[in-house]
């Protein structure tokens, strides 16, 4: 049995450009369809990790985060900076050395010297001398002081430095009770000088 259509559609679908139109539209819905099909696919799309996770896993055990700890990478927080003596400037402060006491024993050591008022005192190191300075070692031919963080040096008056810093100085050759008993008696005269002041 035949279907019969009625006029109006049959004219429409005989119109060439009505029929091109509507395959257009057709075509257009088809691609549109299909692209949006692929963007969702593609925002959907979820990749696997698993070698990712195996290369970073094999990475890190070749680390051992437990010796980073161990590695001093800024030095060593208690470490003594390494001073070269005889590389440090003279002071310029009014002080004289007129004399040392060396010893094995730092505590041992000692020093006299003369300040800007003609004033002879026994230091000891670590004592704060005029001028804002500290006493830090003794040696046999001159003293290390410290002033605002500047490490300096203090010789005798006398002491002809040579380029080749061989110069002895008044230092004093003697045992250490020798060295305890004329420390005492210098303690003890300056002890007297102190009280005749007052």
């Amino acid at each position: 049995m035949r279907t019969i259509l009625p006029t109006s559609v049959q004219l429409l679908l005989n119109n060439p450009v009505i029929t091109l139109s509507c395959s257009a539209i057709a075509a257009a819905a088809i691609v549109a369809l299909w692209s949006t099909s692929t963007l969702l696919s593609t925002l959907l799309y979820q990749p696997t990790l698993n070698i990712s996770v195996q290369q970073a896993s094999q990475a890190t055990s070749q680390v051992d985060s437990s010796m980073i700890g161990q590695r001093n990478f800024f030095g060593f927080a208690d470490a003594k900076p390494a001073i070269v003596i005889d590389e440090l400037p003279e002071t310029q402060l009014e002080l004289t050395l007129s004399g040392v006491f060396t010893a094995l024993k730092e505590s041992n050591a000692g020093a006299i010297i003369v300040d800007d008022k003609n004033q002879s005192k026994h230091y000891a190191v670590g004592d704060s001398l005029p001028g804002n300075a500290v006493l830090k070692s003794i040696h046999k031919n001159k003293v290390v002081i410290t002033r605002n963080g500047i490490f300096e040096t203090l010789y005798f008056a006398d002491l002809q430095k040579d380029n080749d810093e061989k110069a002895t100085g008044r230092a004093i050759s003697i045992s250490p009770d020798q060295a305890k008993e004329r420390r005492q008696a210098i303690r003890d005269r300056i002890n007297k000088l102190r009280n005749k002041k007052k």
